[in-house]
């Protein structure tokens, strides 16, 4: 009877507001492959910046965008089920596992299990039967015999022969190198063909010159780099024989005279002096021809040569200059006075900045060419250049000028030598290295995964960690004390600006912080939400310390604020706070308008007091002061102006008070229960629905990730997200008399306090207890007169 393999109950449990898988079994991965993606917690994250071995996190981001999506972690847990027999381990996160666990009927997991079963051999530990992820990651032990890592790159410390090694430094220093697995600097194949194809290149170019040196005739065709196959053994023998040919007993071939005297006397007219002749024809072929060009102007039109040469006003501008500019001018004049008939001069009257450059001209080129000359006609500049053409077509026919300066000497000694076979045997054994190197990745993939897999889809599919007060999630950074209390939910941010524009959507009280340590280059930033208390004096400036997941310890400093509900009690006070503000910005208002117009009053009394004190006698002064002046009316106004404030008060006070007053007792408390709830009421509900609307996700999709529904939060967790210290049962409180008061300040304060709340006690008593009638005055005479 054919067995149904049954698939285990989905199971989930409601956090946040809304329903999440439940991950608690080995056999609970299985589920993840058939789950709908719309119920995951999230659709992706980032790679960096997590509560996991960012390597681990690389390995499943296959297309190395530095995010993992759901069919990235869908092919990473079908990849692991599919090499292991026994996955249940998955569940404890250890990074190692036992060789009984790989799955040997697969394809995938016979080759781990080779690999596996060869690295613990190869680290003289052949009967474990137990591999661990730092087994794995010992490559010095498991390649102790080999010098390469497989990635098609020989650095210098892989050759044993000195010759060999010394190529080596050569093609790095024409060709440039490339760095390997291990960071150090070598070449590759394609480095070798080009350097041996360039060095053939130029020595093909260098003999055309030097017809006679046969010691540096190429004679020596490289052959293309071998590309089959071979393994590590036969590898590893080739490149001892090739390194083996480096130290034959082979005499040396003799090298060249140092002055290389067979030249060709076609392409160098004037032996080992030709080089020196053609620079100095070249340094002023574009000025001669110059030169000669305005000459046939000045010829065709005379009135030309004013316009051709150094003008007066040229001259008066020159004067002005420093000598820098100055140079810089006669750079751009010809190379002497043009004229119609006249030849280029070599020594007199030339212009002083060219004077070294035509002198050089003459000794090194005319004078050995053509003959001693003072002049240069056009057709002796045709002739020079004709002299010399050969060697100009040479030189510019010049190839593998990238190993020039190796000096033909040594590309001929390195074209005859053994060195390239024995280059190209390195590199064959590193190529046939390089599938061991992967076998060995593959292995530390396996392990990284078993460790780390299982956490991730805690953090990724559900959020179990995250709500769990004694966990925390892969996203949470590390935690910050500040103000008296501990935030918990706090990530890691790139770019504060950009995180605040999307986070501050959360409703969440967000602060920012700058937190900088001595040994870290840079600082970070981070985001910390407060989700329960009160923002106290959280504000931007204020310091705090952030501890990050490593227990290190940052100075951090509030650098933003998002402002948004905290607590129902925040909520409850919110309009007596905004009405404070508004008496206090009111009263400050009149006041400092009061005060501006007393200042004004005293500023003018004090200039009055000036023009009298300067157009009348001492006495009239005095007299001046005692009539009422602008000394007393200032005092008088500065009065007057406090007194504003406060009788604008008490008349609102009295206002209100007088309609208490004619209110039935039973009114006046239904009418401040009524004040109560319509000012506390409608802010109470709606920072009550504020803060039910109140979404973490935000937070993380600010940061890069993708949250497929709302990250609510509830009492107890915005309690456990925001923590306050409470002292311990057992601890007692001590009573120092730090900085007290004596006796007779604590008498007078309670005395005052007292007297003052029994006034206020008894003017209310008898302000609602008493029917108070209006106050009469006794009629004035002028009234008393008009009775009949």
């Amino acid at each position: 009877m054919e067995t149904i393999e049954t698939q285990p109950a989905l199971r989930f449990f409601k956090a946040g507001g809304f329903n999440q898988l439940c991950l608690e079994k080995a056999e609970d991965i299985r589920l993840v492959l058939d789950l709908d993606e719309t119920l995951w917690v999230a659709s992706s994250c980032p790679v960096k910046g997590l509560d996991i071995d960012e390597k681990t996190l690389q390995l499943i981001d296959f297309d190395q965008d530095g995010r993992i999506r759901p069919p990235e972690m869908k092919e990473t847990i079908r990849w692991v089920l599919n090499v292991l027999t026994d996955y249940d381990t998955l569940v404890e996160g250890r990074d190692w596992l036992n060789l009984s666990q790989i799955n040997s009927e697969s394809e995938d997991g016979a080759r781990l299990l080779k690999s596996a079963q060869r690295i613990l051999s190869n680290l003289g530990r052949g009967d474990d039967e137990r591999i661990a992820l730092a087994d794995s990651q010992n490559r010095g032990g498991i390649f102790a015999d080999v010098k390469s890592n497989g990635d098609g790159i020989i650095p210098e410390a892989a050759a044993e022969k000195d010759e060999t090694k010394q190529v080596i430094r050569d093609i790095i220093a024409s060709m440039g190198g490339e760095q390997d697995r291990g960071g150090d600097i070598g070449v590759s194949a394609d480095k070798v063909n080009a350097f041996y194809q360039a060095a053939q290149d130029y020595l093909n170019w260098w003999v055309k010159g030097y017809p006679a040196d046969q010691v540096h005739q190429p004679g020596y065709v490289p052959p293309v780099l071998e590309t089959t196959a071979l393994s590590l053994e036969d590898a590893i023998e080739a490149g001892d024989k090739a390194e083996a040919a480096v130290e034959a007993d082979t005499p040396p071939p003799p090298e060249p005279a140092p002055n290389l005297p067979e030249r060709d006397a076609a392409i160098f007219p004037l032996g080992a002096d030709t080089p020196a002749a053609f620079g100095a024809v070249q340094a002023l072929r574009g000025k001669v021809e110059e030169f000669f060009a305005q000459r046939r102007i000045a010829a065709f039109d005379v009135g030309a040569v004013t316009f051709l040469n150094f003008r007066e006003t040229d001259l008066i501008e020159a004067g002005k200059r420093d000598e820098a500019s100055l140079r810089e001018v006669m750079l751009g004049l010809p190379l002497a006075h043009v004229k119609a008939d006249a030849d280029l001069p070599l020594t007199q009257g030339v212009n002083p900045a060219y004077a070294a450059a035509l002198q050089a001209l003459k000794d090194r080129a005319v004078k050995p060419l053509l003959g001693d000359k003072d002049t240069l006609t056009p057709e002796d500049w045709s002739a020079l250049q004709s002299k010399l053409a050969a060697y100009e077509a040479w030189i510019n026919a010049k190839k593998g000028t990238a190993v020039e300066k190796l000096g033909a000497g040594r590309l001929g000694a390195i074209l005859r030598g053994p060195e390239k076979e024995a280059i190209q045997a390195l590199i064959q054994v590193d190529a046939a290295l390089a599938g061991e190197i992967k076998a060995v990745e593959e292995v530390e993939k396996l392990l990284r995964f078993h460790r780390d897999l299982f956490r991730l889809l805690n953090n990724v599919i559900s959020f179990p960690e995250f709500y769990d007060t004694d966990k925390q999630a892969i996203f949470q950074t590390g935690y910050l004390i500040i103000d008296g209390c501990a935030l918990h939910m706090c990530v890691e941010v790139l770019d504060l600006n950009a995180h605040s524009a999307i986070a501050q959507k959360s409703g969440i009280y967000l602060i920012y912080l700058e937190a900088k340590r001595k040994d870290q280059p840079a600082p970070i930033y981070v985001c910390a939400a407060v989700t329960s208390r009160s923002a106290g004096r959280m504000s931007v400036g204020k310091n705090g310390v952030f501890y990050d997941r490593k227990g290190r310890d940052w100075d951090a400093k509030v650098a933003k604020v998002i402002v948004n509900p905290i607590s129902l009690r925040e909520a409850a006070w919110a309009p007596f706070r905004a009405i404070g503000d508004i008496i206090t910005g009111q009263i400050e208002k009149i006041t400092q308008s009061r005060q501006k117009s007393i200042e004004q009053q005293i500023s003018g009394s004090i200039t009055n007091l000036d023009k009298q004190v300067a157009q009348k006698p001492p006495e009239t002064v005095v007299e001046s002061k005692s009539n009422g002046g602008g000394g007393m009316s200032g005092m008088g106004g500065m009065l007057a102006g406090g007194g504003v404030a406060i009788a604008a008060l008490s008349s609102s006070f009295a206002y209100i008070a007088q309609q208490v007053k004619e209110l039935p007792d039973v009114y006046f408390i239904y009418t401040a229960l009524l004040i109560i709830f319509f000012v506390v009421g409608p802010s109470v509900l709606l920072g009550y629905f504020k803060l039910r609307a109140r979404d973490i996700g935000m937070m993380l999709e600010a940061s890069g990730w993708a949250i497929n529904g709302r990250m609510r939060i509830n009492l107890k967790l915005a309690q456990d997200l925001t923590h306050v210290g409470r002292f311990p049962k057992t601890a007692t409180r001590v009573h120092y008399e730090y900085l007290s008061e004596d006796g007779r300040t604590r008498r007078r304060r309670f005395w005052l306090g007292f007297v003052g709340i029994s006034a206020a006690i008894a003017f209310g008593f008898l302000w609602f207890t008493h029917d108070w009638e209006p106050l009469t005055t006794a009629p004035s005479v002028t009234e008393a007169k008009a009775k009949p």
